[in-house]
């Protein structure tokens, strides 16, 4: 885009008048270069009492980004709506490793209401590289083009203030560790579980044992192979019980119902695709993943 393209700011729209609003009446956002100069060029001529007649309700502006409405106006929204939006969205732009970590913080702060200190940089970093593909799905919309929203947005993130509003500083909990938590989520086409006690791992480790004697794990695959199953059994380090990085188990609705149960009374970050996962109906379209129904089948009674 040259220079000539990128003055050609629509200072017609409606969404500079809306900023000019908000500096008028005390607002701490300040926006430097074509920006700046347009929000000031349309504001003016704007008296505060004006500003106060003319304030719109910025709040009612959302986008559906495939996961239901979304508060997306560029000069109100804060890390956690661009958060929500790619976690809607994001399985059609997000690189794997960053649709992990999108789904990871939005369970997390869904559940636990809760983000630590080192979540802050990722989310940072996450909404920088993603906050261009957020602009073109709302420019249009706002009736603006898509480098100005891009622009406006880059801008709050720069000064910060896309993580001072209220909710994003409520959720910030410096002594929260996720590690204390058992992580229960559904990625690569299986449940994972990540339990940071030894001794509950070894049960989560002898349900997946009866589901493999069942036959059950037969349904795990990774690469057309299946997964090395002894390497998932309970291991001892130095004389001590130590936790497994993971265990997988099918993504099956009675499995997710029962390591949801499991955990009953724990503390855990639960992803919502395994929450959904355990409500949906069974209409007897697959096979059940009971520890004892490949056994029952073969037997022809039931």
């Amino acid at each position: 885009m040259t220079q000539n393209e990128r003055r050609r700011v629509t200072t017609t729209a409606k969404l500079y008048r809306e900023a000019a609003v908000l500096v008028r009446l005390g607002d701490r956002m300040r926006f430097e270069g074509i920006i700046g100069d347009a929000i000031k060029y349309v504001g003016r001529y704007l008296t505060t009492e004006t500003a106060g007649w003319l304030l719109p309700e910025l709040e009612n502006y959302v986008h559906d980004f495939g996961g239901g409405p979304v508060r997306a106006h560029p000069l109100l929204l804060d890390a956690h709506d661009l958060l929500t939006a790619f976690r809607d969205g994001g399985e059609d732009f997000l690189a794997p490793d960053d649709l992990q970590e999108v789904r990871r913080l939005y369970a997390q702060s869904v559940a636990l209401k809760k983000y630590c200190a080192a979540d802050m940089p990722t989310l940072h970093d996450i909404c920088r590289r993603y906050i261009s593909v957020f602009a073109e799905a709302v420019a249009d919309d706002l009736g603006v083009d898509n480098w100005e929203v891009d622009d406006i947005l880059q801008q709050r993130l720069r000064k910060g203030d896309l993580f001072a509003s209220p909710r994003v500083q409520g959720l910030l909990d410096y002594d929260f560790d996720l590690d204390d938590y058992i992580q229960i989520e559904l990625s690569d086409g299986v449940i994972k579980v990540k339990c940071p006690e030894p001794a509950l791992d070894t049960v989560f480790g002898e349900y997946q044992q009866s589901l493999r004697n069942g036959g059950a794990m037969d349904a795990i695959s990774s690469g057309g192979h299946l997964f090395d199953f002894v390497s998932m059994e309970a291991r001892t380090v130095n004389g001590e019980l130590v936790a497994h990085d993971c265990q997988r188990f099918p993504p099956d609705r009675q499995v997710a119902r029962r390591l949801i149960s499991m955990t009953d009374g724990l503390r855990v970050l639960l992803d919502p695709e395994v929450a959904l996962l355990a409500l949906k109906q069974d209409f007897g379209l697959k096979p059940s993943y009971s520890p004892h129904r490949s056994q029952r089948s073969s037997s022809g009674s039931y």
